[in-house]
């Protein structure tokens, strides 16, 4: 009969040693720690981004280059596609800026659309 009965008190002190675990220093965030409310007084400086200078010709030159060195490259499409885009962009403005009546070259940029 004593076995039984030590496991009859072996179930209530198991559960007694788990809660008493359980209720132990719990390692959160104090409530000491900063909040978003005391960031609110702060004043935090950003300074101005000077920016990438960068042209259409660029751009496209690093698309060519960019075909020429990774011809196998997954992004392949759609830098054809954006290398055409930036040559048809190129084509319209040297036209307006042209004076001559003919309309706009977009040969460079039909041949990157019909390469794709």
């Amino acid at each position: 009969m004593r076995p039984r009965s030590s496991r009859r008190l072996l179930l209530p002190l198991l559960i007694a040693g788990g809660l008493g675990a359980c209720a132990g220093k719990r390692s959160g965030t104090p409530d000491d720690e900063p909040t978003l409310r005391s960031l609110a007084g702060r004043e935090i400086r950003v300074q101005q981004d000077a920016g990438i200078a960068g042209s259409e010709e660029q751009a496209i030159a690093a698309y060519r280059k960019f075909l020429e060195v990774a011809p196998g490259a997954p992004q392949r499409a759609e830098a054809m596609r954006r290398l055409g885009d930036l040559e048809m962009e190129s084509a319209d403005k040297r036209s307006v800026e042209a004076t001559a009546s003919s309309g706009p070259d977009y040969r460079a940029a039909i041949a990157s659309y019909q390469a794709i």
